[in-house]
């Protein structure tokens, strides 16, 4: 439960952490039993998020889809946001030429900096058409 309420939310996903050498992430793999998840029938992504106070505030989103992260960076602060991610607003960060197919992705991803401490809430995942 977050410590800072939501009207009309009971739970929320909170992860923190410190001293990682190369990266954290919190990864979401939204495909269940299937390799890869189609949300061809969207064209974004919305969630709330908010940070608690000391925590980086950097974070970079990513679709995850074959070997490439499809990226967009963003800014948590101390106060709940809604957050909405075009797919076409991704940046392919392994593959300069890739393009994201959104019938085939694997994952999503909160991605935080090397060395960095970090603790933030995320509520209220979904995808928009």
């Amino acid at each position: 439960m977050p410590p800072a309420e939501r009207p009309d939310s009971v739970y929320a996903l909170h992860t923190s952490g410190v001293g990682f050498t190369r990266f954290a992430a919190v990864v979401c793999k939204i495909s269940g039993e299937n390799t890869t998840f189609d949300a061809s029938d969207y064209a974004a992504i919305t969630f709330v998020a908010r940070s608690e106070p000391g925590s980086a505030a950097n974070i970079h989103f990513s679709f995850y889809e074959g070997n490439v992260n499809f990226v967009a960076p963003m800014t948590f602060g101390p106060d709940w946001e809604r957050h909405t991610i075009p797919f076409a607003d991704t940046l392919p960060l392994e593959d300069p030429n890739a393009t994201l197919d959104p019938s085939a992705i694997t994952a999503i991803l909160f991605n935080v900096p090397a060395r960095v401490s970090f603790d933030f809430w995320i509520d209220d995942l979904a995808f928009v058409r």
